[in-house]
């Protein structure tokens, strides 16, 4: 189906068939009166904080997994295409509905690096926005990160799949029904930063087990301020926490120690730069395999260090993580031991041969 256009001008008509056929004029003035409601219903959202919107598929039910391209405030020439999906949960007796369960929107310029983008629908009598998912959470923010895209602020309850220029917001428990929504608006503005708590979901879609009101030097080389660290999900890996060398083959570099003649490599945001190190010198192992995961489309998951794994081990019981068991950590001792902790026990620390099998959770702080 050729999606709909809004248009200031009527387009021509034309049929062979003399039923069909309807005056010029009073074709023209139907024409007419579409255009101006639908771009009256699309200027009223032009009032608002945020410079630029779509309406799609105003004045009928949605076509869904029917894409239409528009501008927004950020994208300047350049048209993103928004896809709205469905997908059909069923009930008792035979019975379900089709809901609005997420939406894809692709074809995203690098001119809208480091704004939000917000999703909004409505139905087919008011201005008032329709709740999507969760109860009554009515608005979808998504975050531009230069390019990767995020869960912005109010997120919970959303999840994302970001790719090259593109990403599809899914609602986890979806409220509107797909024969309720009728418009949908799409803006873009100034992106407010995300303010977590311990146990919420990250944007990379593990939970939040650290929170800092000083923000703490972290990332590859230490020149970047994080204030929180998140774990990554229990169903992190095809075989979750898999038992994996800390370095199956090679040297590590690393030597760091929390102890003896090295750095100490235990302070809050040193993992990442432990775990490079590591990779570096290692063929397989356990660093190559955190440093391989892409949970929420970040590249910057790594094994912990002792203290990040003691905030970790402190919050176990919300990781999804039962029993006892040893994880592997980005310390070594002076001697290139690899250093492991104690999960769901008595949070102790312990050497082990670096060939040995542990069990491995990423992190990364933002």
């Amino acid at each position: 189906m050729t999606p709909p256009r809004i248009s200031s001008q009527p387009e021509e008509f034309y049929s062979d068939d003399p039923e069909k056929k309807r005056s010029s004029a009073s074709q023209k003035k139907r024409a007419g009166l579409l255009a101006l409601v639908v771009l009256t219903a699309a200027g009223f959202f032009l009032h608002g904080t945020f410079a630029g919107n779509i309406g799609i598929n105003t004045g009928k039910a949605f076509e869904f997994g029917q894409g239409v391209t528009q501008t927004v405030a950020c994208s300047g020439s350049t048209a993103l295409r928004v896809t709205p999906n469905s997908s059909f949960v069923n009930g008792s007796g035979g019975s379900g509905v089709h809901t609005f369960k997420s939406v894809t929107v692709s074809e995203i310029p690098d001119s809208c690096f480091g704004v939000d983008f917000l999703i909004n629908g409505y139905n087919a009598t008011d201005n008032t926005p329709l709740s999507l998912f969760n109860t009554d959470s009515k608005t979808a923010v998504i975050y531009d990160n230069a390019g990767t895209f995020q869960v912005g602020t109010g997120g919970a309850g959303t999840s994302i799949t970001s790719a090259s220029k593109s990403f599809t917001i899914i609602f986890d428990t979806p409220v509107a029904t797909s024969n309720s929504l009728y418009r949908l608006t799409i803006q873009s503005g100034i992106h407010t930063p995300k303010i977590y708590s311990v146990g919420d979901i990250g944007a990379g879609g593990g939970k939040v087990i650290y929170v800092s009101a000083t923000p703490f030097p972290c990332g590859a080389t230490l020149s970047a301020s994080c204030t929180s660290l998140e774990v990554a999900p229990s169903n992190w890996n095809a075989t979750p926490d898999l038992p994996t060398a800390w370095c199956s083959s090679g040297t590590s570099s690393n030597q760091n120690a929390l102890t003896g003649t090295h750095p100490t490599s235990s302070v809050i945001g040193m993992g990442l730069k432990n775990t490079l190190a590591i990779a570096a010198g290692c063929t397989g192992g356990a660093a190559n395999v955190a440093l391989a995961y892409r949970g929420g489309g970040f590249s910057d998951w790594y094994l912990p260090d002792n203290d990040e794994y003691l905030q970790m081990y402190l919050r176990y019981s919300i990781l999804g993580i039962t029993g006892a068991d040893y994880y592997n950590l980005s310390d070594e001792d002076s001697a290139g031991a690899g250093l492991f902790g104690y999960l769901g026990g008595a949070g102790t620390a312990s050497l082990a041969s670096k060939s040995l099998p542990y069990r491995v959770r990423p992190i990364r702080a933002f």
